[in-house]
């Protein structure tokens, strides 16, 4: 067809040309314009019929590849479903092949478990035959004693503490005496320290009370007489207040902790042991006892307590006697003999005896802490103890302790001491209680800087014997 188009297309340019260039065959612009649109028309119908043609041919060309997918796909699908199929038929197979092999041992252990049973029923036949010949056993519950208790054994307990820890005390009492030859014991008690450190710190209050006192009471009365005031601590109420509560808290710690009238803690083996060492000691060496300790005729608390009580005393007639001076003061006529020299005299008068009721004022709080503090020392506590007689207490052992010579801490402890207790009984035999204990003691030497002197521990341990409970 597209050649049949070009012959067509060339037939007409051709005939075209020639009537344009043969002279006997003339023709118009207008035939020849006529022959070229033609032309142009017959070309432009040709190219859209190509472009059909192409576009069926694309078309074809489309539907051969998707139909040719199409298949592939459908034939993919039934060989991936036939290996699909495949595979879960070799599993089912493996799962049968599994269940096979389990039930295969689980009828041969039914078998062993069989084989093994009738071993068992032919063991018991056998052991049947031999049970008929002989008599039936007693029922054991009618003949059982029941377990027995063994017996609470304060007394037995006792006995036997003390005498472990007498044993100890003949081990330990040498070995503490040689060690601390020439010297003089204390126990190693918090109580000792403490008395000591309450001693020196109501002396010291005391003391530190009056001088503050002394100098308010001094610079009052120098300024009431007209002369420099000297220097004084405006603060000594407050001091005293401080030192009130240094003691009361030194005479706390003592009732809570270290209470004369309480009861020891310690075991009865600790007591055994210290009483023990301690007689064993005392024709030896010295030894000091907290508890022990007395107010002595010569105590300087005191002395300091009394000078305290004799400055409070001096302290009041001073406060009442600036009361009186500043009245005066402020009541006493005007000098002078203008109105000037009048007015500088009231108000030189007013300004003396501001002062002075400012340093009475001061004085009488002073006082009155002081006053506390003196009264706070006789506050009698739950055990009938007054933080007075502690601060004595501790004076005499402070000039016991300090009197020269070595001295050293003992101290004696009683790691433990426990009692075994087993009682035994049956149908043939008597109800028997035995009872057995050790004790471990330890004991060490300390000098009075703190260096080790020596120290150790011993064992008394006694095995289990029949305690005797009655005469038969």
């Amino acid at each position: 067809m597209r050649s049949l188009c070009r012959i067509s297309i060339l037939s007409i340019f051709c005939g075209a040309l020639i009537a344009m260039t043969d002279p006997t065959v003339a023709q118009t612009q207008a035939d020849l314009d006529k022959a070229t649109l033609a032309a142009n028309i017959a070309e432009q119908e040709r190219k859209a019929a190509d472009s059909k043609k192409a576009a069926a041919t694309a078309a074809a060309d489309a539907a051969a590849a998707a139909s040719k997918a199409a298949n592939d796909l459908a034939k993919n699908k039934a060989e991936s479903d036939k290996a699909r199929a495949d595979a879960d038929k070799a599993t089912a197979d493996a799962d049968k092949a599994r269940v096979d092999v389990d039930k295969a041992k689980s009828d041969a252990g039914k078998a062993a478990a069989d084989a093994d049973k009738a071993k068992a029923d032919a063991d018991k036949a056998v052991f049947d035959s031999v049970k008929a010949g002989l008599p039936a056993p007693p029922d054991p519950t009618k003949y059982k004693i029941e377990k027995p208790a063994a017996p609470a054994l304060g007394a037995t307990i006792g006995r036997l503490t003390y005498q472990q820890a007498v044993k100890l005390a003949g081990k330990i009492g040498p070995k503490v005496a040689a060690a601390a030859a020439g010297s003089t014991l204390v126990a190693d008690d918090a109580k000792v320290r403490t008395l000591m450190a309450m001693g020196t710190a109501t002396r010291e209050g005391l003391l530190t009370a009056k001088s503050g006192l002394d100098g308010q009471i001094e610079a009052l009365q120098n300024r009431m007489k007209g002369q420099p005031m000297t220097a004084f601590s405006s603060g000594t109420a407050l001091a005293i207040g401080s030192l009130l509560e240094n003691v009361l808290a030194y005479a706390t710690i003592l009732r809570t902790q270290y209470g004369f009238a309480t009861v020891s803690a310690t075991t009865n083996a600790e007591a055994t042991l210290t009483a023990s060492v301690l007689g064993q000691l005392a024709g030896q060496l010295s030894f000091v006892d907290a508890d022990g300790a007395l107010p002595q005729a010569s105590s300087e608390v005191a002395g300091r307590l009394g000078g305290l009580r004799n400055t409070i005393l001096t302290a009041r007639t001073a406060i009442s006697d600036a009361a009186r001076w500043s009245k005066e003061r402020r009541d006493a006529a005007p000098v002078g003999t203008t109105d000037a020299e009048k007015a500088a005299f009231r108000a030189a008068n007013t300004r003396a005896a501001d002062e002075v009721d400012r340093l009475a004022e001061a004085l009488g709080k002073a006082v009155d802490e002081a006053q506390k503090l003196t009264a706070a020392l006789f506050v009698v506590d739950a055990q009938g103890n007054t933080a007075y007689d502690a601060a004595q207490r501790g004076e005499a052992l402070t000039k016991t302790l300090t009197s020269g010579g070595k001295v050293m801490t003992l101290t004696l402890k009683v790691i433990s001491s426990d009692v075994d207790t087993v009682a035994t009984d049956g149908l043939f035999s008597r109800f028997k209680v035995y009872a057995g204990n050790t004790t471990i003691g330890r004991w060490k030497l300390v000098d009075s800087t703190g260096k080790l002197i020596s120290a150790g521990a011993e064992m008394e341990q006694q095995g289990p014997e029949r305690v005797q409970l009655t005469d038969n």
